[in-house]
């Protein structure tokens, strides 16, 4: 069953697509009543990317069920980055010749492209923002992309310790250090610190005592990616739990600061061998 939908905003979705291009080969698309859902994830699962659109975006959805297409996000990409301030955009999918229809609309010019489709197989999408976290916080995304800038100057793996206080980023070699520490007291650029408290189940089963800090490891090269795709002014919300993905949150939002929308990222922690031992 065909499935359309219809977005005068259509550089819109330019974010999504900036978001999920250096992560993998291809992109699964859901059209649905609800919206546009877009996820992408590297090989191995180090690195997942979640977008989704909110139906109010669109002019118009014409989706009586929900369709999931697998598509080359180079292609994607490359076409919605051709899109203008003024553009529309049309995404309809076309059972008999198996592609996806993408169309950008002007007063002045219409483009149009054909996407092949991808075997879907058995997707499913990854449950990125129903995951559950023992700490968070909201922060400036400026003030994440300075801290990852300055670990980079230490080595190409980043250790994130989460306190009530402060989020400390560490990066060492065997030549150089470097750090940094975003400060929560008194800071208006920080938010919404929580923390919970208890017990909970660690990823071996165990029932443990939830940590006052929270701590694990990531690779440098993801979190850089991350803090690109924010801008100084913007809300980052970050959620972490003890050696365990780090989830990043970017929100899209209206004219009027109304949610329509995020970007949603997470990063498996990295795995060293005394961890396995």
């Amino acid at each position: 069953m065909t499935v359309k939908i219809f977005l005068d905003q259509g550089k819109l979705m330019k974010t999504i697509v900036d978001a999920m291009v250096s992560v993998s080969e291809d992109v699964t698309i859901e059209i649905s009543e609800n919206g546009f859902r877009a996820q992408a994830r590297d090989i191995g699962n180090a690195i997942v990317v979640d977008t989704f659109l909110d139906k109010q975006i669109f002019s118009k959805i014409d989706a009586p069920s929900s369709g999931i297409f697998h598509i080359d996000l180079e292609d994607f990409s490359d076409f919605i980055k051709t899109s203008k301030s003024d553009d529309s955009l049309k995404i309809e999918d076309n059972t008999d010749r198996g592609t996806l229809d993408l169309e950008l609309k002007s007063s002045e010019i219409t483009k149009r492209i054909q996407l092949r489709l991808n075997d879907v197989k058995n997707h499913r999408f990854m449950k990125i923002i129903d995951r559950k976290f023992l700490s968070g916080c909201e922060m400036d995304a400026g003030l994440f992309a300075d801290a990852v800038k300055a670990a980079e100057l230490g080595d190409e793996h980043v250790t994130l310790t989460h306190d009530k206080e402060k989020l400390h980023f560490t990066a060492a070699s065997n030549t150089r250090s470097a750090e940094a520490t975003i400060h929560y007291i008194d800071n208006n650029k920080v938010g919404n610190v929580n923390f919970e408290t208890g017990t909970y189940q660690n990823r071996s089963g165990d029932t443990v005592q939830i940590p006052e800090v929270h701590e694990a490891t990531f690779g440098l090269k993801f979190l850089k990616r991350i803090s690109k795709i924010g801008r100084s002014g913007q809300t980052l919300k970050l959620s972490m739990t003890n050696s365990e993905p780090l989830r990043i949150i970017y929100t899209i939002d209206d004219e009027d600061n109304e949610e329509q929308g995020y970007v949603a990222f997470a990063v498996a922690p990295r795995v060293l061998e005394d961890d396995i031992m």
